[in-house]
């Protein structure tokens, strides 16, 4: 049986990382004849998860801080990993987002654990942290395998360094393999995230004051929180979009928003592989995205089931949108094509996988 630890920043966040770790810690650990699973913080300050975790699995954290200053914590947090490894005779450990790295790696140092990377964004993306690009040059040299989250990301790995362990990708999963139905005739269209830069509401923004200034009975509902709310709520104002582009900031019924809509709409600078748009597939939606480096276009075949458009481009993805909002057949024919590639974003398949990596390590 194999000890698998993965570690987390926070395990307490509610991001899609922390969600798809959750999805993947709890399928691995019913397999009990197989994994004991452990979920490691470096911090959290609850000592809590936010997404629900089977309770054979086992959480610690380092920290009782909610934030790390990396040059005060940096050996008492290397220490703290070493110990937990030897203590519970850790047989792998899995950052869970490359920049772990900078302390599992000497962590691990003349132990038996092997060491798993899991890129969470994308190779040319560091979302403004130089460390981030500082990681990858580490775990292609001292990590025993990468995981990245598209295939496209494994040849951007392969193409610019050179990776002396194993290196492989997997999806993050469908969770809705019911396949629940949007409402094609529904007069309003959806986008989830956090309200950050990353996720390019500004951009949303512009588009919604396009869009919908032509189509005075629909409504743009935005789903999540973040830094950027109040410069988003002084947009809505500015463009006089009040009750139609609406922030509903964080909802524990995101399912019926995605049920009651006709139409997906994601607008991400970068992405490792949208979690977004895996459940708006799920739920038969319409897409129009951004293409944005990674992600889309492995789960969205343009002018089929959804439209993709270069990134930034405001005035291509208005005119997309327009084109669906005004034809009804044209979303009910992108909406029953929204199953095509479906198969490789399922459960199974994915935790087998896993399973598979983790075993022959």
């Amino acid at each position: 049986m194999l000890n698998v630890c993965f570690l987390s920043g926070d395990i307490s966040r509610t991001g899609g990382t922390e969600r798809v770790l959750s999805i993947i810690a709890n399928e691995l650990s019913k397999k009990d004849d197989k994994f004991n699973i452990h979920i490691l913080s470096i911090n959290n300050e609850s000592n809590s998860s936010y997404f629900t975790l089977n309770k054979s699995i086992k959480t610690e954290r380092i920290l009782k801080s909610k934030d790390v200053n990396f040059k005060k914590h940096y050996f008492q947090v290397v220490k703290g990993i070493r110990q937990y490894i030897k203590n519970n005779n850790i047989d792998i450990l899995i950052d869970v987002e490359v920049i772990a790295s900078l302390f599992s790696i000497p962590a691990t140092l003349f132990t038996k654990t092997r060491l798993i990377a899991w890129e969470h964004f994308n190779f040319y993306e560091d979302n403004g942290s130089s460390l981030r690009v500082f990681s990858r040059k580490l775990i292609s040299r001292f990590s025993d395998c990468i995981i990245t989250l598209t295939e496209q990301d494994k040849i951007n790995y392969l193409n610019n360094l050179k990776i002396k362990g194993k290196i492989d990708f997997i999806y993050n999963p469908i969770e809705n393999g019911d396949r629940i139905s949007c409402d094609i005739k529904a007069k309003q269209l959806i986008s989830v995230g956090r309200l950050t830069y990353q996720k390019g509401f500004d951009m949303l923004c512009e588009i919604a004051k396009e869009v919908l200034k032509d189509n005075l009975d629909w409504k743009w509902i935005i789903l999540g929180d973040g830094e950027d709310k109040e410069k988003l709520e002084s947009k809505i104002k500015e463009y006089n979009l009040q009750g139609k582009l609406i922030l509903k900031g964080k909802v524990s019924n995101v399912e019926d928003y995605y049920k009651n809509s006709s139409l997906y709409v994601m607008t991400s600078r970068f992405e490792g592989l949208p979690m977004t748009l895996l459940e708006a597939k799920s739920y038969k939606l319409p897409i129009v995205s951004f293409n944005c480096l990674t992600g889309p276009s492995e789960i969205v075949r343009n002018n089929i089931n959804g439209f993709l458009i270069e990134t930034g481009n405001v005035a291509a993805m208005v005119n997309k949108i327009g084109i669906l909002l005004s034809d009804i057949n044209k979303r009910e024919d992108f909406s029953n094509k929204s199953n095509l590639d479906i198969e490789k974003f399922r459960l199974k398949p994915i935790v087998d996988k896993w399973e598979n990596i983790l075993i022959n390590l």
